[in-house]
């Protein structure tokens, strides 16, 4: 399933490393688009790391960094 994590530059400045093949569990929402489902992400966990994508009520984590 294709997941959409957000934008490219947020995920890098994470201290946060995805290798393909690697098993995660991932929480969020899953959407129709195009007749294709994805899955947009709020959390990943691999091990004990979590990567938090938005906040309780959905707004993405990237949002307050462009504000600064």
């Amino acid at each position: 399933m294709r997941v959409h994590l957000g934008p490219v530059w947020y995920l890098e400045r994470q201290e946060f490393d995805l290798e393909p093949g690697q098993e995660v569990q991932v929480k969020g929402v899953c959407l129709e688009e195009k007749g294709e489902t994805r899955l947009i992400a709020a959390q990943v966990t691999v091990g004990d790391s979590i990567l938090l994508l938005r906040d309780a009520e959905g707004r993405p984590m990237w949002e307050a960094w462009q504000k600064r």
